[in-house]
């Protein structure tokens, strides 16, 4: 029966909640990268904020979907609502977040990283030469192949797919770093 300035205040209630409440804001902070700045922490605080009304909103939706649920089957009832619908909803938040972030110059990288773009793919290649180095190279393909077919090899080779679109073209996208190794101490 607690309405929603109800939930928000049981937040604050005891030292549980208002240390969780702490840890969800300050983990929304940290995740701006640049908690230090203005623009950092008005962005991660926000975040925080975002998240703490979304759960306080959707565990009162949960409470009155549930309502008519006997004994224990109510509590099963209010997580799986809160699960599904929080979970559903608390993803959206984040992809919200990151789309205004980005605009400010915050979780650029975040926000590209979670795009299915089939092209301009990156990878490194790891080598070890034989003084112990270690020889980054990173490596480009503008376009990756999008027809395949697939082509019958020996019977100990098995089936491979073979691109339709000709062979990939890959580059370097930077000289090759070489990370020296460090004397055992």
């Amino acid at each position: 029966a607690a309405s929603v300035p109800d939930l928000l205040a049981g937040l604050a209630a005891g030292l549980g909640p208002a240390v969780l409440c702490l840890l969800l804001v300050a983990a929304a902070l940290a995740f701006t990268g640049r908690p230090t700045t203005l623009r950092g922490a008005a962005a991660g605080l926000l975040h925080g904020a975002a998240h703490l009304l979304l759960a306080v909103a959707v565990l009162r939706v949960a409470a009155v979907v549930t309502d008519d649920l006997p004994g224990g089957w109510y509590l099963l009832g209010v997580l799986a609502v809160v699960a599904a619908v929080g979970g559903l909803l608390g993803a959206e938040l984040v992809a919200v977040y990151l789309l205004l972030a980005d605009r400010v110059g915050l979780n650029s990288n975040e926000l590209f990283a979670a795009q299915g773009i089939p092209d301009a793919k990156d990878f490194l290649r790891l080598r070890v030469d034989r003084d112990g180095d270690l020889l980054v190279h990173a490596v480009g393909v503008e376009r990756v192949p999008r027809h395949w077919r697939v082509r019958e090899g020996s019977p100990t080779s098995g089936e491979r797919l073979v691109s339709d679109d000709g062979p990939l073209r890959a580059f370097l996208v930077e000289p090759p770093v070489r990370v020296a190794r460090r004397a055992p101490p």
